[in-house]
């Protein structure tokens, strides 16, 4: 459980309202950190959808940040009373799921899931926990699918929360702040963690183990959770969510969803690859390429996949800016924008699902 000591140090980081700091005002210091007594009513709800990761999890030495799998798992419930001042800002509604949260594999079921509990009007968002090594694709494809624009919320730790110096206490913290701050409704879905607000679309895990991980690289982040508000700059221009056009009824896992393979492109190497791919029954490739979507060396196999049928997405290793079309491939490849491979792999899947005209597709990628 948090100590005392450490709720304190949690209150003064990540106070909603006034400034604690800014007034010193004893009264209000007392309020705020009062975390015993009856609880505020009309609380907003916020569900609260379990997809397990490093937050979950209890490390057998607080000094051990890498290797605790295994080991025992904190429940939703532990989760939420982890930071036991949550409950004064939220009515936490812990929605069913297995002990050790959906797998991030069955991205549609949790999308439907959370489509369940927004359609519900006494809920105004939800906040999903889970695992950061894939937090980017599983954001990303529920900001493709969940038809609501309320908020949603995704997070996660880079270190388990009984560790020394663990994020996971601010981060679930403040993705609840921020799933029903007003400012929030309308963007999509949201990627909480280190106090940045990033756009699901955009950001991507930039370091292994380190806090400051999750980074919108060229665009940067939202807005933030100060201590004193929820702060927004800038909002997502394509479309999302509510906006979306799949329909995911039918799938519980994204191995339901037609089958997309990423190709690494690079000097030397041959169409083996591509060749696997196809023979797999890939009905969609995905070339992370070298600098602006150039494919020496495996050009032709890809033109030989795309005559066959396949859709074939130029992205980019780089990990920014965006892959311009090249007119020698107008009709014969999709270029991916500035979406990283293993993004533009799920929304090439979702479009898949409609269509596999190659202009079609492009379109897409050019508005979502």
């Amino acid at each position: 459980m948090l100590s005392k000591t450490n709720a304190v140090v949690l209150c003064f980081g990540a106070l909603i309202g006034g400034s604690v700091l800014a007034d010193h005002d004893p009264a209000k210091l007392s309020k705020m950190l009062k975390t015993d007594g009856p609880l505020p009513e009309n609380r907003p709800k916020i569900a609260h959808v379990n997809m397990g990761g490093t937050i979950a999890w209890k490390a057998p030495s607080p000094l051990l940040y890498f290797n605790y799998t295994g080991h025992e798992r904190y429940t939703p419930a532990e989760i939420v009373n982890l930071v036991p001042e949550v409950r004064r800002i939220a009515d936490i509604q812990i929605v069913e799921a297995p002990p050790e949260g959906i797998d991030q594999v069955d991205m549609p079921k949790a999308a439907k899931i959370i489509m369940a509990e927004l359609a519900r009007p006494d809920v105004v968002g939800a906040v999903v926990p889970t695992g950061t090594w894939a937090l980017e694709e599983v954001a990303y494809f529920l900001h493709l699918t969940v038809k609501s624009d309320k908020p949603v919320v995704v997070t996660g730790s880079q270190r388990p929360p009984n560790t020394y110096s663990s994020d996971a206490h601010a981060n679930y913290y403040n993705a609840v702040r921020l799933a029903i701050d007003p400012q929030a409704k309308g963007k999509g879905v949201l990627v909480l963690l280190n106090d940045e607000i990033n756009s699901a679309r955009d950001v991507t895990k930039s370091a292994i183990s380190r806090l400051q991980t999750f980074r919108s690289r060229e665009f940067g982040p939202l807005g933030s959770t100060d201590a004193d508000q929820v702060v927004f700059y800038r909002a997502p221009m394509r479309k999302h969510t509510y906006m979306n056009e799949f329909d995911i009824a039918r799938y519980t896992s994204i191995k339901d969803l037609p089958r997309v393979d990423i190709v690494h492109g690079c000097r030397g190497c041959d169409d083996a690859l591509i060749k696997a791919a196809v023979a797999a029954g890939a009905k969609g490739i995905v070339v992370a390429t070298m600098g602006d979507g150039w494919l020496p060396e495996i050009e032709t196999a890809l033109k030989d996949a795309a005559k066959s049928g396949v859709v074939v997405v130029r992205s980019s290793r780089v990990g920014e800016n965006r892959v311009t079309p090249w007119h020698r491939y107008d009709g014969v490849f999709v270029s991916g924008d500035n979406l990283l491979p293993q993004k533009a792999r799920l929304l090439l899947a979702l479009a898949l699902t409609k269509t596999n005209d190659v202009n079609q597709v492009q379109k897409f990628f050019d508005e979502y």
